[in-house]
């Protein structure tokens, strides 16, 4: 468990439980993850046990996945011409510079570039405080397998700059 808390911010607290085993055969409402095209997603997150276990959630649904600590690790990954990335998917709030700074200067970089932001805090907290815009695709941490799979299969496969 972790917590973190922010004056004037609010208070985050984290729980990680062990991944779950098996469905069994009864499961009825087992919905199928999205099939995965093998794209490239760069993962940016701050918490450390947080990323290495997004980045293994998405190798296992058969993205390629490159984790980055923070914005400024983000932005050198962006910057070599030579890596493809086709989404990225960033923590909202992060240190230095929060996740709607990082993806302009991610687009300044590639224009284009399709990117989903994930935030413990609630849709409403982060675009009254100007940390991301209302028409941005977000998802609520912690978010489930499923939920993920969907949203970021839809990001990729959507034809327009999200």
């Amino acid at each position: 468990m972790k917590i973190y808390s922010e004056p004037g911010q609010g208070t985050t607290v984290k729980i990680y439980f062990p991944r779950r085993g098996e469905q069994s055969e009864d499961d009825d409402d087992v919905v199928p993850l999205a099939d995965a095209g093998g794209e490239t997603i760069l993962l940016v997150e701050d918490d450390k046990e947080l990323r290495a276990h997004l980045i293994e959630v998405l190798r296992e649904l058969n993205y390629r996945a490159i984790g980055a600590p923070d914005p400024v690790a983000a932005l050198g990954t962006l910057e070599n011409s030579c890596i493809r990335i086709d989404l990225m998917l960033t923590d909202v709030v992060m240190p230095g510079m929060n996740g709607r700074e990082l993806s302009r200067h991610a687009r300044e970089l590639r224009p284009g570039l399709k990117v989903l932001f994930m935030s413990g805090y609630s849709p409403n907290a982060v675009v009254h405080h100007g940390r991301v815009a209302r028409d941005v695709q977000l998802i609520q941490k912690p978010v489930s397998l499923q939920d993920l799979s969907a949203c970021i299969r839809d990001m990729l496969d959507s034809v327009e700059d999200c």
